[in-house]
């Protein structure tokens, strides 16, 4: 249509008739430019609310990585102060008994030597 109404595409061959250009022909020419554009801006939304779809999806992904990074940081602090706790319990079994088998030793050396 574009072509038709620049008169391109018309050659020198004079035994074709020559093309007339009506108001109507520029109207629809203006029309098919608005419909080409609308679409090309129709795409863009979509381009556009898909994005924004992403970027919301995204923000959401990130919050739940942050809120189980923060519980797994806490399990792992409650986990090792149990584990401390732990140990600290067995140190303090093991002092016991060899506190008492020093006592023991020093009593049975005590025993010999009188």
């Amino acid at each position: 249509m574009e072509a038709y109404c620049e008169g391109l595409g018309h050659g020198l061959d004079s035994e074709l008739p020559k093309r007339v250009v009506t108001e109507r022909d520029l109207q629809e020419l203006g029309q098919q430019y608005n419909l080409r554009d609308g679409m090309a801006r129709l795409h863009q939304s979509k381009i556009n609310v898909l994005r924004d779809r992403q970027a919301k999806r995204m923000e959401e992904l990130l919050e739940r990585q942050a809120n189980e990074m923060e519980k797994l940081a806490d399990r792992k602090e409650q986990e090792l102060e149990a584990l401390a706790s732990d140990f600290a319990q067995e140190e303090d079994e093991l002092a016991q008994v060899f506190s008492e088998r020093k006592r023991m030793m020093l009593r049975v050396w005590s025993l010999r030597l009188e």
